[in-house]
């Protein structure tokens, strides 16, 4: 992993004792969040850029254009004239569409974790660029709206689209394959091409092999691996994206149904982490194979989905699980969400897509500040 780095930038007018003298009282603080300090810039580190006095504009861009596809984090504080420099700083690098945010090292609202959001939000874009998504199979046929060109996604989130044909995975399988075989193929080949995060098309595994890949995923995101169904791409970018900036393995579901209290998720596999029990069902729509039925606690969730034709959009509301559930006319594991008549509304009249992505706690702030500042969003 690279380390996180800072840099601090001063006007000329200053001498480097005084320079020294002001950067003094954020050291410990950006000890503190995990970054250290550099002499210089360096494009092999993530980078925070300390602006301690006015005049330090054209020195952050310069920085910038020596590594223009990388994001920075924007430290200011309220003297010496900082903060009317990172804000003109920031305001150019925007105008270039560059992912760049700001953070109040002395600011209103909790300098040191606004601080620690904003260093792990820039080390998360710089994981994304590095990152590598496994297709196997191409998307399903029904993912009319969920199959951008890998080339997108590389450009507006950063992962490298791993195509791999179906065989890569059906010629590691039996002739009566389980799910435990499914589960070990899948690890090796995640191993062997280097792959951060998968996305399967897992419904020509019950064509030709009448298996099912719904535990081997369970398994996999109980793991930290990024596992998604169906061949969508856009929502295994949601998972990689969560996994990297939340630390979390979240839930990809079917909107399968609304009621009076809100809308009932499904799907037939779920990162086993993220439910107190599980048992093993057949998968629904097929009555084969297995399929995970997992129990979500009543908790507080974030609910999320990026598309759009650029890849740019973002739905996110915070809300709570009220329920799971055991339907037989549904996927696997149910969960009920609480939903407003205005979020229902406006999911049924402008979706992004089918699947949707669930994550424990709520995290709407520091996912629209990243999609914002540092994502496909600040353009």
């Amino acid at each position: 992993m690279p380390a996180l780095a800072w840099r601090a930038l001063a006007s000329p007018l200053h001498e480097a004792a005084a320079v020294h003298a002001l950067a003094q009282p954020w050291r410990s603080m950006l000890a503190s969040c995990g970054a250290r300090e550099l002499p210089a810039d360096s494009a092999e580190h993530p980078l925070a850029l300390l602006l301690l006095t006015g005049g330090t504009e054209a020195a952050a861009l310069r920085i910038h254009e020596r590594r223009p596809s990388q994001a920075l984090v924007l430290l200011a504080h309220g003297a010496h004239n900082s903060l009317p420099a990172a804000l003109e700083t920031l305001a150019a690098l925007r105008q270039r569409g560059a992912p760049a945010s700001l953070v109040l090292l002395d600011g209103p609202d909790d300098p040191a974790g606004e601080l620690r959001r904003g260093l792990h939000a820039v080390y998360t874009h710089r994981s994304l660029l590095g990152a590598r998504l496994g297709l196997i199979g191409g998307p399903s046929s029904w993912l009319v709206a969920s199959r951008p060109r890998p080339e997108l996604v590389l450009e507006r989130w950063g992962p490298l689209v791993v195509d791999l044909p179906m065989e890569a995975l059906l010629d590691r399988l039996g002739p009566d394959a389980d799910s435990d075989a499914v589960h070990g193929a899948l690890e090796a080949i995640i191993a062997e091409h280097r792959l951060d995060g998968v996305s399967v098309r897992c419904f020509d595994l019950l064509a030709v092999r009448s298996a099912t890949a719904c535990l081997a995923m369970a398994r996999l995101g109980q793991a930290g691996v990024p596992a998604g169904c169906e061949g969508d791409l856009v929502s295994a970018i949601a998972l990689m994206w969560v996994r990297q900036l939340l630390g979390i393995v979240p839930w990809m579901a079917n909107p399968a149904r609304f009621i009076a209290e809100g809308l009932w998720l499904a799907h037939c596999t779920v990162p086993l982490s993220l439910v107190s029990a599980h048992r093993l069902d057949t998968h629904f729509e097929s009555g084969l194979g297995v399929g995970v039925a997992g129990r979500f606690e009543p908790q507080p969730v974030t609910l999320i989905r990026i598309g759009g034709a650029d890849l740019g959009r973002l739905w996110v509301v915070e809300t709570e699980i009220l329920a799971a559930g055991g339907a037989p006319d549904q996927c696997r594991t149910q969960a009920l969400v609480a939903l407003s008549e205005g979020t229902r509304r406006a999911l049924l009249e402008r979706p992004l897509g089918n699947h949707i992505v669930l994550i424990p706690g709520h995290h709407r702030r520091a996912l629209e500040h990243y999609h914002r500042c540092l994502g496909p969003g600040r353009r």
